[in-house]
């Protein structure tokens, strides 16, 4: 078993890239070559991944998992660690897991039959005429037996490797899989034991119940997180890695499904950076230090893989810079640019999809500078620990109970509202740093007296709470309409405990339910109501700083503050503060080209009411920039953080 608090900060804070390996012919001077570059350029580290075949040359590839591929690898592991830098091992080829490896019985189901989803464009086509079948991701036997495949050839390629950089993390892409009519083994039947009744003559119409589609979603949900992403992170662990993980696109509770991972990884852009805040807010209940981004995906675009995406090899670097920005500011603190193609010069690669990296792209003179700047605020964003004050209730229900998004928000990839891409903190709470908090993480809260430390908010009446491994002022259910009778259950514990609770909408019960249950949920709502601690309605500044001071607010109440992320130091009393170009907040999908040589630098004073003392400050954000301070909050001295400025052109 690997030792987590061991081996987890010695990750490398400097940037990792995504390396293709297409599945042709490999040389290993092309290894060695490609590697001394990335050195040269600044990364920290490199993830293998094998995925698409060549097209003039698959025939000449080593099979998957074979002798001779995992000399390769081996090789890549050896010259990765010679050069000091880490290596990270794609669990599997393409995405989701899957193979033609797969007996019929571990393959993804649905509730008429097999899964038609198969594993197109893998490297093992490169050798097989039929893709392989989709893992049953809610079966951990399935896993079991994958990992029997993938992950004992994976642990192969180690051999005599010593690692240089910490532990070696095997990585789980976003989910992707198909889920209208999922199912797995004895689904009917632990469905009834659960729910009381039987789901299969509803199966072919939940989509006029939207309740008994709320049961159905809800063991899906439980299904996949416990059966896949927390039995995922134990095989890793087994292996002698760590698990890193985007769990975004997953029918779950998908902040409990990104807890369960060692370094839960976001995206970016086919993900506003805003969704970061999921993973980051996972990080935080586990007491997770790193928390990664595959960033720059898609930035102005995606189009089929028979094209390339738009400004594929022009892309512009402030705008890259501008995109890292955002991500810092919602919680990410390391990088993982994606991507990097396998390439020689006589046979020159490009990913379709992605920001394309390596010495003949128009990024190359600049990468070095951006991995200097990138490498410089995860360092930063490492250091000590976050501060909190309000939890935020996420809209899980809500979401669930809902079906497929309006055209207008449909993206690639993006089809449900459960996928919670568009959850934002409400605007109120500029200035606090909150948490998105589920159900799973407020059933193990405790109410506790505020504990004096200068990471903690302190309410002004009231009790706190610990949720996982932070303690939190207050709880907040801004955008939920609809609460599981086990997460109304424990609101109410708390608030009765003295926990300020603020709930903007009367709650109701999502699913199906009987009579005595509609009954002690209408009783429940109204002895929540009723206590002094709660409070209803829209949220209120005036009244929200009645029970917490922000950490953070402008001297000039009509400005808004810039985009930020804190971090605490207890043992030295200090506060850092780093702070974005506004115009981060107006990033979506797909970015504008050029977007960040069109903003100017700005200057704010503001205010940080810190447990210690309220300190007056200002900072001054160059145009696409950022910039960082260090408080003393015992002197009120403020420092300017020497951040790199990368010389772009």
């Amino acid at each position: 078993m690997v030792s987590i608090d061991d081996h987890m900060m010695k990750k490398s804070s400097r940037p990792y890239v995504r390396w293709w390996w297409f599945a042709g012919v490999i040389e290993k001077k092309a290894i060695t070559e490609q590697i001394e570059w990335i050195v040269r350029s600044g990364f920290g580290g490199v993830e293998i991944a094998w995925v698409y075949p060549s097209n003039d040359e698959s025939s000449r590839a080593p099979r998957l998992f074979s002798t001779q591929w995992r000399r390769y690898v081996q090789f890549a592991r050896r010259e990765c660690a010679r050069l000091a830098i880490g290596c990270d091992l794609t669990f599997g080829t393409l995405w989701p897991f899957g193979g033609t490896f797969l007996p019929h019985e571990f393959a993804s189901m649905r509730h008429d039959g097999p899964s038609p989803q198969r594993l197109n464009h893998s490297w093992e086509l490169a050798h097989h005429r039929e893709p392989g079948p989709i893992m049953n991701h809610l079966d951990r036997r399935a896993l079991l037996f994958y990992d029997g495949v993938v992950g004992a050839a994976l642990e192969r390629t180690a051999g005599s490797v010593r690692e240089e950089r910490g532990t070696p993390a095997y990585f789980c892409d976003s989910w992707e899989v198909w889920t209208e009519g999922l199912w797995t083994h004895r689904f009917a039947e632990r469905f009834s034991e659960r729910y009381g009744y039987d789901i299969t003559p509803w199966i072919d119409r939940l989509d006029a119940e939207p309740h008994r589609r709320y049961d159905y979603r809800s063991l899906i949900a439980h299904l996949a997180t416990e059966e896949f992403y927390v039995a995922y992170a134990e095989v890793c662990h087994r292996r002698g890695a760590l698990a890193r993980v985007q769990a975004h696109g997953s029918p779950t509770d998908v902040l409990a499904a990104f807890a369960s991972a060692d370094i839960p990884e976001s995206e970016a852009l086919l993900f506003d950076p805003a969704f970061s805040e999921i993973p980051a807010s996972a990080a935080r209940l586990a007491g997770t230090p790193i928390v990664s981004c595959e960033a720059f995906t898609c930035m102005y675009g995606w189009t089929p893989r028979s094209q390339y995406a738009p400004r594929l090899g022009q892309e512009d670097p402030r705008d890259v810079r501008m995109l890292a920005d955002a991500l810092f500011v919602h919680g990410i603190n390391q990088i993982v640019w994606h991507g990097m193609p396998y390439s020689t010069p006589e046979r020159p690669q490009r990913f379709y999809a992605s920001v394309h990296v390596g010495s003949d792209g128009a990024l190359a003179a600049a990468i070095p500078e951006l991995n200097r700047y990138m490498t410089a605020v995860s360092e930063l964003l490492r250091e000590g620990r976050e501060p909190t004050d309000f939890a935020v209730y996420l809209p899980i229900e809500d979401r669930r109970m809902a079906d497929t998004l309006p055209p207008a928000l449909r993206r690639p990839g993006a089809k449900y509202h459960w996928e919670l891409r568009y959850e934002r903190f409400p605007s109120e709470l500029d200035g606090y740093q909150p948490t998105w908090i589920s159900a799973p993480f407020l059933a193990e809260a405790r109410v506790v007296d505020p504990p004096r430390r200068l990471d903690s908010a302190v309410p002004r009446s009231g009790r706190g709470f610990i949720a996982g491994e932070r303690y939190f002022a207050g709880l907040i259910v801004h955008a939920s309409r609809w609460i599981d009778s086990g997460a109304l259950d424990e609101i109410l514990r708390l608030a009765q405990g003295g926990v300020n609770v603020w709930i903007v909408h009367p709650p109701r019960r999502p699913g199906t339910h009987s009579q005595s249950a509609a009954v002690a949920y209408a009783r429940s709502v109204e002895r929540l109501a009723a206590l002094s601690a709660v409070r209803g309605g829209p949220l209120d500044r005036d009244r929200l700083r009645s029970l917490i001071t922000p950490w953070l607010e402008s001297t000039d109440p009509s400005r808004p503050l810039p985009p930020y992320r804190l971090r605490v130091l207890p043992e030295r009393g200090e506060l850092i503060v780093f702070a974005a170009d506004p115009a981060v907040r107006e990033i979506d999908y797909p970015m504008e080209y050029g977007a960040a040589r069109r903003s100017t630098a700005t200057r704010f004073q503001l205010v940080t009411h810190a447990p210690a003392r309220t300190i007056e400050f200002a900072l001054t954000i160059p145009a696409g920039g950022a910039a960082a301070l260090r408080i003393d909050l015992h002197s009120a001295a403020a420092r300017p953080v020497p951040l790199p400025s990368p010389q772009l052109p």
